[in-house]
C-alpha cells in the first residue's frame, strides 16, 4: 500500500513536470521575433509577414513551381482567396490584384502638407511632396534704418496675406517712413487689399492713414520711437505691392538751440521755430522740484513752394484758424509757366487777381507770370474754418531743337487734378518728329473719358517738323502719368 502511493506521487509529479515544460515550449513558440519571417492567415487571405526590410523569396526545386497547398506561387494573386500588399503610394484598380495604380494622396482625407500657412501639396508617382511655403512677410524692425516690402516685391503679392510690421526704436527717437513704390488694388475707402499706418506698437495705436491704390503715400513721421504696419490682400485681384524705406531721428534734433530756461524769474519770451518742428527737452536732477511748466503753441503758416503742383492749407484746417494770423505763400513755378489756384479764400500778387472772404468759393486764378503770392490773414475777433487750395504750375510748354524728354506735370509723382496741357514740338525744318514712350499710366476708361493724352502710345511719327501734345486730368483719381522722347 505504501508503494502504490509512492509510485503515485512519483507519476503525479512527473506530468506535472511535463506539462510545465509543454507550457514553456508554447510560450517560447509564441514569443516570435519581430523580425522572425511568418505566415498567418488573416480574413481567410493568406499573409506573409516579415521584420523590417526584409523579403521573403520562394524557391522552386528541379526547375518546377513552388506549390503552397497545391497552388502555384506564380498565380496566387489571381485568385481570390490571396490578397496583394501594397506599398505606400501604390493601389490596385477594379478586380485586378495588381499595386500598379499611383495613389492619390493629395486628394484624400486629411491635409498632408502645412495648413497655416497654406502649402500646396503635389502628388507624384506612388509619392507626394509639399510645394514651396509661402513668402514671409511682417516683422520687427530695430536697427536705426532700413526697408522692408510686401510679400514677393516686385512680384505680384499673394492672396488672403496678413502682415504686420512693427517698427521699434530707441527711446527718444521718431521714425520717418518713404515710399519708393505703391500699387495695391484700389477700391473705394480702401476695403479690399490695404495698408494701414498706426502712430505706436499696437494694433489699437492711433491710425495715420490706410492706403490703397496706386498713389504713392505721403512721407510719414512717427510722433515715438514706434510705427505699426498692417498690410491685408484678400483673395482676389493682386497688384506689385509696396516697398518703403525708413529712418530714425531723435525726436529732440540737432538744430539751434533757441533758449534755456529755468528758475522763477517771469515766462520767457516766445520762440519762433525756422522749420516746421520743434522739439521741447525737460529735465530734471534728484534734488530740488517746483511746479513746473506750461506751454501753449500753435502752428505758424506761410512759406516757400516750388513743387510743380501742391495744397495750401490755413492754419489748424479744417478746425478754425486762429485769431491774427498773417501767412504768405509764396509758389515759384519754372520759367515760362503760369500758376492756377483754385478754391484759394485770399490771392494775392504783385498784380492783385483778387481778395475773398466768407464762405463763396472762389473762381481759379491764374498767374501772370511764373511766381504767385497767396495772403490770408485773420483779426482778433471771429474765426472760421478757413480754405483748402490747390494749385499747379501751367503746363503748356514749346520744344525745339532735335530731340528732348517731355514728362506730364507732377512726374515722378501723379499728376494733379483739372489738368489741361498743351505741348508744342517745333522741330528744324525738314525734319518728322517720332514720339517714344517708355512710361505711361493714366486712369484707365474704355473711351478714355476722364484722363487722357491724345497722341497714344506706341511710337509715333509726325507728317512734318511739328506736333501738338494735349493732356487732360478731370476731378478726381490722378496717376504717375506719362514720360517720352521725342526725336526729329
Amino acid at each position: 500500500m505504501g508503494a502504490a502511493r509512492a509510485m503515485t506521487i512519483i507519476l503525479y509529479l512527473f506530468f506535472v513536470y511535463l506539462f510545465t515544460i509543454t507550457e514553456q515550449n508554447v510560450r517560447q513558440r509564441r514569443q516570435i521575433s519581430p523580425e522572425q519571417p511568418r505566415m498567418m492567415t488573416m480574413n481567410g487571405h493568406l499573409i506573409f509577414q516579415t521584420g523590417t526590410n526584409h523579403n521573403i523569396t520562394f524557391r522552386s526545386t528541379g526547375g518546377g513551381y513552388v506549390n503552397i497547398d497545391g497552388e502555384n506561387v506564380q498565380q496566387l494573386a489571381t485568385l481570390p482567396k490571396y490578397t496583394c500588399i501594397c506599398e505606400d503610394g501604390w493601389t490596385t484598380s477594379g478586380s485586378s490584384p495588381m499595386c500598379v495604380v499611383d495613389r492619390d494622396e493629395c486628394s484624400e482625407p486629411g491635409p498632408r502638407c502645412s495648413a497655416d500657412p497654406s502649402v500646396p501639396c503635389i502628388n507624384l508617382p506612388g509619392s507626394f511632396t509639399c510645394g514651396q511655403c509661402p513668402a514671409a512677410c511682417g516683422g520687427t524692425y530695430s536697427e536705426p534704418e532700413g526697408s522692408f516690402s510686401s510679400p514677393s516685391y516686385p512680384n505680384a503679392y499673394p492672396a488672403n496675406k496678413e502682415c504686420v510690421y512693427t517698427i521699434n526704436q530707441s527711446p527718444g527717437s521718431v521714425v520717418t517712413l518713404s515710399f519708393t513704390a505703391f500699387d495695391l488694388e484700389g477700391s473705394t475707402n480702401c476695403i479690399y487689399d490695404y495698408l494701414t499706418v498706426r502712430d505706436g506698437n499696437l494694433p489699437t495705436s492711433p491710425e495715420i492713414g490706410t492706403y490703397c491704390g496706386n498713389n504713392i503715400p505721403p512721407a510719414i513721421s512717427s510722433s515715438s520711437e514706434y510705427l505699426w504696419l498692417n498690410f491685408i490682400s484678400d483673395f482676389s485681384v493682386a497688384s506689385n505691392g509696396f516697398r518703403l524705406e525708413y529712418i530714425t531721428n531723435d525726436a529732440f534734433g540737432t538744430g539751434r538751440v533757441l533758449g534755456r530756461f529755468c528758475g522763477r524769474e517771469g515766462n520767457p519770451a516766445p520762440l519762433l521755430s525756422t522749420t516746421n518742428y520743434m522739439s521741447v527737452r525737460f529735465q530734471t536732477d534728484a534734488s530740488v522740484n517746483a511746479t513746473g511748466f506750461s506751454i501753449n503753441y500753435r502752428q505758424d503758416c506761410g512759406g516757400v513752394l516750388t513743387e510743380d503742383n501742391g495744397e495750401i492749407l490755413s492754419p489748424n484746417f479744417p478746425n478754425n484758424y486762429n485769431h491774427s494770423d498773417a501767412c504768405a505763400w509764396l509758389i515759384l513755378a519754372p520759367e515760362g509757366a503760369k500758376i492756377q489756384v483754385d478754391d484759394a479764400l485770399r490771392n494775392g500778387t504783385l498784380v492783385n487777381l483778387g481778395r475773398w472772404c466768407s464762405n463763396q468759393t472762389p473762381p481759379p486764378q491764374k498767374s501772370t507770370s511764373s511766381q504767385m503770392v497767396v495772403k490770408f490773414r485773420s483779426d482778433p475777433a471771429i474765426n472760421g474754418n478757413g480754405f483748402a487750395a490747390n494749385w499747379t504750375s501751367d503746363c503748356n510748354r514749346t520744344y525745339t531743337g532735335t530731340g528732348g524728354k517731355i514728362f506730364s506735370p507732377g512726374w515722378p509723382g501723379n499728376y494733379p487734378r483739372n489738368a489741361y496741357c498743351e505741348m508744342s514740338i517745333s522741330a528744324p525744318a525738314g525734319t518728322y518728329v517720332t514720339l517714344y514712350f517708355n512710361s505711361f499710366y493714366i486712369e484707365p476708361h474704355s473711351t478714355c473719358r476722364y484722363d487722357y493724352l491724345e497722341e497714344q502710345p506706341p511710337p509715333l511719327r509726325a507728317s512734318g517738323n511739328k506736333i501738338l501734345i494735349k493732356f487732360v486730368t478731370d476731378g478726381f483719381h490722378t496717376a504717375p502719368g506719362f514720360r517720352l522722347l521725342y526725336t526729329s
